[in-house]
């Protein structure tokens, strides 16, 4: 049968990929309280909140989604590219140019 988490990033890559931002939100804060301490589901979810402006908490969720991840680096380049561009949309270029500075090249 496999892993349930698994048939869950799949679903979500699908709804990222589609750009169904509404969906996804719905879905991965779902998927949050089945596995909090997921931190794709914390992306995913802080990627919708940022594409359905919802800034503050995008950047909230996915701040505290960095304390999980251990060893994914390409995870930790896209949550660090999203956290630059909302702190680019709020006006806060040194923190987002802190988190630009943060993506790894070797991903």
């Amino acid at each position: 049968v496999g892993n349930p988490m698994d048939g869950l990033k799949a679903r979500m890559e699908q709804l990222l990929n589609q750009e169904a931002y509404s969906s996804l939100e719905k879905e991965s804060e779902k998927a949050m309280e089945t596995y909090p301490l997921q931190p794709f589901f914390q992306y995913a979810y802080g990627y919708a909140l940022f594409k359905n402006n919802q800034n503050a908490k995008a950047i909230e969720i996915l701040e505290s989604g960095l304390d999980f991840i251990l060893d994914d680096v390409m995870l930790l380049n896209r949550m660090y590219q999203v956290l630059s561009e909302l702190y680019t949309a709020k006006g806060d270029l040194k923190k987002a140019a802190d988190y630009k500075n943060k993506i790894n090249s070797k991903s």
